[in-house]
């Protein structure tokens, strides 16, 4: 790995004067840095250390930020799908849809909407129960 430092940028690069011609000329001093990868006396080179630590970082933020599955057996929870109150709650809604539907010609307008929530009610039910 190497590494380049300007070492000018402390330093004005061009100092005008007064009544003479300017230097135009700018030298440039540039410093080179690298690090040798010896493993002369069996301790991990400084890149690969580093190398190794980004990857575990990687990795745990990975796997600290993934959604855990949802337990639904915490503090006496039931889920959806076996519990009677969603059942019931489920059958009344459908029931009050179906006996709303009862009122209307079975090919009118507010029918087909009728039909369309119940099915829709039947599909979000269905997710939940999920």
């Amino acid at each position: 790995m190497s590494l380049t430092i300007p070492t000018n940028l402390s330093k004005p690069i061009l100092k005008p004067k007064l009544n003479s011609q300017l230097n135009t000329k700018v030298s440039r001093l540039v410093v080179f840095c690298s690090a040798n990868s010896s493993s002369e006396n069996g301790s991990t080179p400084p890149v690969s250390s580093l190398q190794a630590f980004s990857a575990a970082l990687a990795l745990s933020s990975i796997l600290l930020s993934a959604p855990l599955p949802a337990v639904a057996d915490i503090s006496g929870l039931t889920p959806c799908k076996e519990s009677k109150q969603f059942a019931k709650r489920e059958k009344q809604q459908i029931k009050k849809l179906e006996s709303s539907l009862k009122l209307y010609a079975p090919d009118s307008a507010p029918a087909l909407a009728i039909k369309a929530t119940i099915e829709k009610t039947k599909k979000r039910f269905d997710n939940y129960g999920k």
